[in-house]
């Protein structure tokens, strides 16, 4: 419960600091509206920021990445991307349904 609301708590401030200085709006390729989204993970594999880092690794790799190796039976299963979306009722509610056709397996 606690790393919910310590993932939430930092998500949230790194895309308000974003879309504050007009960033994260870029059009989502679902549909051409503002994406109110933020990329937490570098080309590297790294967390952007060390305070997510430290929340969301363990949960990384003790739970969802065994659960999608073991679940898919692909044992070279790893993290592509991390992306952090806000939805609030005066910019975005939903994304619409759509497919990631480059994703192997999406949480």
């Amino acid at each position: 419960e606690t790393e919910v609301a310590d993932v939430l708590a930092k998500g949230s401030k790194a895309i308000s600091e974003l879309i504050s200085r007009g960033a994260a709006r870029e059009p989502d390729p679902t549909d051409g509206k503002p994406r109110f989204a933020v990329d937490l993970l570098d080309e590297d594999g790294c967390f952007t920021d060390g305070e997510l880092d430290d929340v969301l690794r363990p949960l990384l790799d003790h739970a969802l990445l065994p659960y999608v190796r073991q679940r898919f039976c692909c044992s070279g299963a790893a993290l592509a991307a991390v992306r952090f979306r806000r939805f609030v009722p005066e910019e975005r509610r939903f994304v619409t349904p759509h497919h990631e056709h480059g994703a192997f397996a999406i949480l």
